[in-house]
């Protein structure tokens, strides 16, 4: 019976707590539990707070990295632009063009020059109304081509 002597304390013990005080522990229990949930979801909510806050920091500096990078490859590019502005400017020179046409084709000023005279050239001018030239215009898409052609070809134009 010596085991059992404890067990009876027990539950003396159980009975012997008034009501009052057994529903102030169970108070103090479900307050703290909010509490402690409370605080691991303040803590979650910092921890979420702290990553979101890692990750736009790091968007920033990437971005600035990049930024950093573009800016270096527009003033590469624009020295090299400037270099084939210079290059172009060189080889259009009429006087390296003149020592290439010189050097390199054998060319010359020409020894003597010789001018042309043509007489000068009758354009025939149709005389046709206003109205068989708006015909001839509306009835075929090149009509109007076939009517100076049949002008130019009437004697006595």
């Amino acid at each position: 019976m010596r085991f059992c002597e404890p067990w009876k304390n027990y539950q003396n013990m159980r009975t012997e707590v008034p009501l009052t005080e057994r529903l102030l522990v169970r108070r103090r229990l479900v307050s703290t539990l909010p509490r402690r949930a409370l605080f691991v979801l303040a803590l979650l909510l910092m921890a979420l707070v702290s990553l979101l806050y890692l990750s736009q920091t790091s968007d920033v500096a990437t971005t600035g990295y990049d930024i950093a990078d573009l800016q270096a490859q527009q003033q590469q590019l624009q020295m090299q632009n400037e270099q084939l502005q210079l290059q172009i400017a060189q080889l259009e020179s009429l006087d390296r063009i003149d020592q290439a046409a010189s050097t390199r084709l054998h060319m010359g000023p020409p020894d003597h020059v010789v001018y042309v005279t043509a007489p000068p050239a009758v354009i025939p001018t149709p005389v046709a109304s206003d109205q068989s030239t708006a015909n001839a215009r509306s009835s075929t898409p090149l009509g109007w081509l076939g009517h100076v052609i049949n002008s130019l070809s009437r004697p006595g134009h």
